[in-house]
Parts: structure tokens; C-alpha cells; sequence
């Protein structure tokens, strides 16, 4: 039996959460394309290891070396994790291939490349890291949406001129040229394969289907319920402006006892009707009908603009292999 690994190395918001959402859902159904495993429980990192949030965030996770030493993971034992799987494909009845796959989502810009690389490499036979790319005025649009949405984090910018650059660039984790050179060497044992998000496809099946072509799984076995569902829904500008004023209202009053929990309930309750909002596209408290925040079309395009020249290399690369008809509908989406 020979061990396969397939990795989403992200870069955020690009499907991580609706992949988790259905490999959890068909592995505890027995649905799950055969021979193929999504490690979980005793198999991963222990019996509270519930998906992609517990997998992306061992896998990572860094810390810096002593004097000029390599990063290694923070969370011990990464290494036994992986190599416990690998075993378990190995052993098991099935003959032929089998396969395992992985949620890292953030490291595309950030991780080291050779850690992660050969802490699959080192273990598997076969080992795939899919990388996706997403228009970045959208990947913008809901970077700085889900930063106002996320009650722990102080957050309140809605305005991309005042995102903090990364690598020289606001929203430089969205550099997909960058990112792609990154990663596209390796081992022997080792491939890259870059897929295009697409907008319309939020919510569908289709980027599960893409996902599974990338990482040569044929085609995934049906999921009721998943068809239409926005796990992270984008709300609306008057319910994102509605938590930044609790936000603002919090850190402003923090000094009265009391307020932090009062906030926190009001925080909630606020998230609780515009997520039933923007989930039943329904009406909004003002009476107003849903409509799903993101960037005016000057503020699109200022994005964009930043990251046109390696879009276009980037399209010149991969536009003629996998997801050719896909890429098309790309290009003609960044006009």
C-alpha cells in the first residue's frame, strides 16, 4: 500500500473551512471516497482534534531557532502526527493507494517552506500541496470582514488603504506569484498544483470538486446540505458597522466592571440577526434588504492594480495545464 498526503496550504479564505466541513462530515458518515482518510481523533492529535481549525492551527505554528537555527513547529510532536498517519494508510486493508489530506491554510505566505515540505515528504510517498488563488480585492474584501467579525481580535479597519503591508504590500499574503514560487520546488516525491477560486462559486460544490481533480481523487461523493451554504457569509456594511461600534464602544468603557461581559453578549447578539441575515438574504433591522459588503469599485480596483503584473505571469504558467477553462474565467473576472 503506498501513502499519499494532499495538503491545503491556503492562503486563507479560499475554501479551507467548506473542505473541513465535508471531509469531517463524510468520514463520521462512512461516506468518505474510499481509500481516502481525513485525520482526525486518536489519529491526529487526540480525541478533541475536531477539523480544520485544530489541523491548521499545529500545522502552522512556528518558533524560531537559536541563533540563526530553523523554525520548528510549536506544538510538540507535528512529526509523530503525520508519521502516524502515514503508518495507518500503509497497514490498512485497502490495496493500491491511499490517501490523507491536510488543512494547513496559512502558511502560504508565511510558513517555511522547507519544514513543511519534508515534514510530509519524509513520511509519505506521494506528498501534494494545493495552493489556491483568489482575486485579491475579494480575498481583500473578506480578509478585513472577517477581522471585524472575530470578537477577540480588535479590529475595526474596513478600509484596504490602511491595511498593513506585508512584503511591501497591502495584502501581500494574496501575492499568488510570490506564493507560487515559493512553493513550486521540492523533493522528488514532492508537486505543487495551483487552483483558481472562484467568486461564484462560493457555496457550492464545485471548489470540493476542484479541490479533489488537484489532488487526483476523482470525484467526491455527495454531501446533502452543503449545496448553497455559506459557512462564513460576509454580513452586510451595516452589520459589520454595527460590531465596530461595539468594538470601539468596549475598548473605550473597559474600565467599568462589568463591561467586558456586557459587550460580549451585545457582540454576539449583534452577530446572531445579521448572520441570520446574510444567510436567509433576508431583511436587516434597519428593513433594509441584505446585500453583502465589499469594496467600492475604486478601492477593487486600487487592489488589484498592486498585484496585476504577477497575476498576469502567474496566468502565463499555469493557463495551459490543469483548471485550463477555470483560469479563463479568472482573467476575464480581474477585468
Amino acid at each position: 500500500m503506498q501513502a499519499r498526503a494532499v495538503v491545503h496550504i491556503g492562503p486563507t479564505k479560499t475554501g479551507s473551512t467548506a473542505l473541513s466541513y465535508y471531509f469531517t462530515r463524510t468520514q463520521a458518515a462512512g461516506t468518505l471516497t474510499p481509500n481516502v482518510v481525513y485525520p482526525l481523533g486518536d489519529l491526529w492529535f487526540g480525541t478533541t482534534s475536531k477539523g480544520t481549525s485544530r489541523q491548521a492551527s499545529e500545522l502552522g505554528k512556528f518558533v524560531g531557532g537559536q541563533k540563526g537555527a530553523p523554525e520548528t513547529f510549536a506544538h510538540d510532536g507535528v512529526h509523530d502526527a503525520i508519521a502516524r498517519v502515514a503508518h495507518s494508510l500503509r497497514e490498512g486493508p485497502e490495496v493500491g493507494v491511499s490517501t490523507a489530506v491536510f488543512i494547513a491554510e496559512t502558511v502560504t505566505a508565511r510558513g517555511p517552506v522547507d519544514l513543511l515540505q519534508r515534514a510530509f515528504t519524509d513520511y509519505f510517498d506521494e506528498v501534494i500541496f494545493v495552493m489556491f488563488a483568489r482575486r485579491q480585492d475579494k480575498a481583500a474584501a473578506s480578509v478585513l470582514s472577517q477581522l471585524v467579525k472575530t470578537p477577540h481580535l480588535p479590529d475595526t479597519n474596513l478600509d484596504p488603504h490602511r491595511r498593513k503591508s506585508f512584503k511591501g504590500v497591502p495584502f501581500g499574503e494574496y501575492n499568488h506569484l510570490r506564493n507560487y514560487q515559493r512553493w513550486v520546488t521540492g523533493p522528488e516525491n514532492y508537486r505543487l498544483v495551483v487552483v483558481p477560486y472562484l467568486e461564484n462559486e462560493q457555496g457550492s460544490f464545485n471548489s470540493i470538486e476542484r479541490f479533489y481533480q488537484a489532488a487526483g481523487l476523482g470525484h467526491p461523493v455527495a454531501l446533502l446540505g452543503i449545496e448553497g451554504r455559506r459557512i462564513h457569509p460576509t454580513f452586510s456594511l451595516e452589520g459589520l458597522t454595527a460590531l465596530v461600534g461595539v468594538k470601539k464602544s468596549a475598548q473605550r468603557w473597559k474600565w467599568i466592571p462589568g463591561s467586558r461581559e456586557y459587550f460580549a453578549a451585545r457582540f454576539r447578539e449583534i452577530t446572531r440577526v445579521y448572520l441570520e441575515s446574510a444567510r436567509s438574504a433576508g431583511l436587516e433591522p434597519s428593513g433594509r434588504k441584505f446585500v453583502p459588503w465589499q469594496l467600492s469599485s475604486e478601492d477593487a480596483r486600487w487592489v488589484l492594480d498592486i498585484f496585476e503584473p504577477g497575476n498576469r505571469e502567474l496566468l502565463e504558467i499555469v493557463r495551459d495545464g490543469q483548471f485550463s477553462d477555470a483560469w479563463d474565467q479568472w482573467e476575464e473576472a480581474l477585468a
